[in-house]
């Protein structure tokens, strides 16, 4: 009887330590399958759209009228600080506003910097946030047409990305830009690609 407890005690034993390797090593595919998916948490984009612009100055407007709608097209860099965080830097080209009755045009570019937060909805979609600073080089051309500015504006944005490839999305976005060369605001809107190395 008592060889049959013992027996018996350690197969229980055996199974139990079988049982926590094939965790074990479950867990260690899961984790080698996620590195592989995802190596580094860096990642480059581009974005491609169009801009409507408001509160142009009345020193302008009272003058002329504008062309509001315009060309937008920005190139980043991320990188995820946490994996529903990032960090973005890039170069942002908002575009012409071209004056309709008077020989000369406005034109906005600039770096832009941020944060973005991301909520994934399953493993092929999420959605996402950004807040940050846009630090552009407002240019002024044509005769009696002014001025120039460099300053910083405020930027919001909201979008959804989907996962076409274990390393390429696609993403669909609505951006802000308030007060650029001190009174017209941007409302941008595009489509873009984010690579994931």
């Amino acid at each position: 009887m008592l060889s049959k407890k013992t027996t018996l005690a350690t197969l229980f034993i055996a199974s139990a330590g079988l049982s926590m390797t094939a965790f074990a090593e479950q867990d260690n595919t899961t984790e080698q399958k996620a590195m592989s998916e995802h190596q580094t948490p860096w990642y480059v984009g581009g974005k491609l759209g169009g801009t409507n612009v408001t509160d142009m100055d009345s020193a302008v407007t009272d003058v002329t009228s504008i062309d509001k709608s315009g060309t937008t097209w920005s190139i980043y860099g991320g990188y995820k600080v946490l994996p529903w965080l990032s960090l973005e830097l890039g170069y942002t080209d908002l575009g012409k506003v071209e004056l309709k009755d008077v020989s000369g045009e406005y034109k906005a570019t600039g770096v832009d910097a941020g944060v973005k937060a991301t909520y994934v909805i399953n493993d092929k979609f999420d959605v996402f946030a950004r807040a940050g600073a846009y630090f552009y080089d407002w240019k002024a051309s044509g005769d009696g047409v002014c001025c120039d500015d460099k300053d910083t504006a405020a930027t919001v944005g909201l979008g959804g990305e989907y996962k076409f490839a274990s390393d390429w999305g696609a993403l669909l976005e609505y951006k802000y830009y308030n007060k650029v060369g001190g009174s017209p605001s941007f409302h941008t809107y595009g489509v873009g690609v984010n690579y994931y190395f």
